[in-house]
């Protein structure tokens, strides 16, 4: 991947090189994974990590990897935003459901009139909690 990102700039071109190379978006995927379960192997002698917080780049990266749409860093932080008031909103043992969260941050948008299909906001946000589950940094109930 190292070799990738010297190679390749940008997001936009990794994009690109993923839309047009399909092994290209097999070994980004690929590569992810392998850095998730290093993460994991890791995060149990480092009980601190879970303190931390989300790390939104890296959740970000991850997204950005396994689409297969046009998605704006502006879309991205405004996503990223809808999902942290929902998230931070949640009290201790209410559920957590994701059609209710995919249905939140369509109402997000909306009333920022931005537009973007329900369907891909489900998108992003399986990966999203894919990516959370995986490096556990949130464990699903």
């Amino acid at each position: 991947m190292d070799v990738l990102r010297k190679v390749i700039d940008s997001e936009e071109q990794l994009k690109l090189m993923k839309d047009r190379y399909p092994c290209v978006k097999l070994l980004v995927d690929l590569f992810d994974l392998i850095c998730c379960e290093e993460q994991l192997e890791n995060s149990d002698n480092d009980v601190d990590s879970r303190d931390k917080g989300i790390d939104v780049e890296r959740v970000k990266r991850a997204v950005y990897n396994r689409i297969d749409f046009d998605f704006s860093d502006y879309y991205w932080d405004e996503f990223s935003e809808a999902f942290g008031r929902y998230w931070n909103n949640l009290q201790v043992g209410q559920s957590f459901d994701l059609d209710d969260v995919c249905h939140f941050i369509s109402m997000y948008f909306r009333k920022k009139n931005l537009l973007l299909a329900e369907e891909r906001i489900g998108v992003v946000l399986e990966i999203v909690m894919d990516y959370l589950t995986m490096t556990m940094e949130c464990k699903p109930y």
